[in-house]
Formats: structure tokens, sequence, C-alpha cells
């Protein structure tokens, strides 16, 4: 054991003095990280993405982002989104049971 470790030590004693090789290994691993957590951060994204697009259907997106205090900061958007709804509900009335 004695033997294994006086290699490994050599070993390690060459890395530390051949500064070019610290540089390259410090820069590998700086650069495998930012990789490995960018890839974590960018899949968690694009699932939650994916899962608030596919999770709900587009009636439920839209209607669910009706909220009080969202139509008394912009009234006028949520007539129009009302309105919207409206004329859309009774295009699909007069489909269905006309």
């Amino acid at each position: 054991m004695l033997f294994l470790g006086s290699i490994l030590g050599q070993g390690f004693q060459a890395f530390l003095s051949d500064w070019d090789k610290v540089v390259v290994a410090a820069a590998g691993l700086s650069m495998l990280a930012f990789g490995v957590y960018t890839a974590k951060r960018g899949t968690g994204v694009a699932a939650s993405y994916i899962s608030a697009r596919l999770g709900k259907p587009s009636l439920v997106r839209a209607t669910s982002r009706f909220s009080v205090s969202e139509s008394l900061k912009h009234p006028l958007e949520t007539i129009k989104q009302v309105s919207r709804h409206k004329a859309h509900f009774r295009t699909i009335h007069k489909k269905l049971f006309v």
C-alpha cells in the first residue's frame, strides 16, 4: 500500500509542477460543471413549458387568466377578453344546437 501511495504522490506532484496541465484541468472541470448545470436548468425550463402547454386545454388556460385584481388594473382588456369569449361561445352554441 505504501508503494501505491508513493506512486500517486509522485504523479500528483508532477501534475502540480506543470502549470499548463493545472490550468487545462481547472478549465475543463469548470466547463463540465457549467454544461451540467446548464443542461439541468434548460431541461427544467423546457419541461415546465411543455407541462404548462400540454397540461391544460386552451380554454382552461384562457379562462384561468381572469382575476379580479387584473380586471381592475386593466378594465378595457378585460372587457375585450370577455366579449371575445362570449362571441366564441355563441358560435359554438350555434354549431351544436342549430
